[in-house]
């Protein structure tokens, strides 16, 4: 019987995340990873794609070094926030004048999002 021991040679690289808590921008929102040494070439994905996601949630974030004579990983998670959004009223509306109607101003929409977005 024969035993076969494999051993990685590779010089080990230290993977380091960095902007893991960001906010809604209608951008896709990218992780950092850095290296020590640095300048290794690193792999990323979220949750498995290699696209950075666009919408808020949360997101399995994994930074991989592969090559030849280097080897390291790092993971976290990416939690992208809802953007804030802030509606006003440009007009006064007692409550002993029922026929004024309130006109909402909105603030905050992220790139195509609008008013027409909103739920009820």
């Amino acid at each position: 019987v024969s035993n076969v021991i494999a051993l990685d040679l590779r010089d080990r690289v230290t993977v380091n995340l960095s902007g893991l808590g960001q906010t809604y921008a209608d951008a896709p929102r990218v992780v950092t990873a850095t290296t020590v040494p640095a300048g290794a070439p690193v792999s990323v994905t979220y949750n498995g794609s290699p696209t950075a996601p666009r919408n808020a949630g949360t997101y399995a974030v994994r930074a991989v070094v592969d090559t030849a004579t280097l080897v390291g990983e790092a993971t976290g998670t990416l939690t992208v926030a809802r953007a804030p959004l802030s509606i006003s009223s440009n007009s006064r509306r007692l409550e002993s004048s029922p026929g004024v109607p309130l006109i909402p101003s909105y603030s905050g929409f992220q790139g195509d999002d609008s008013a027409s977005d909103l739920d009820e």
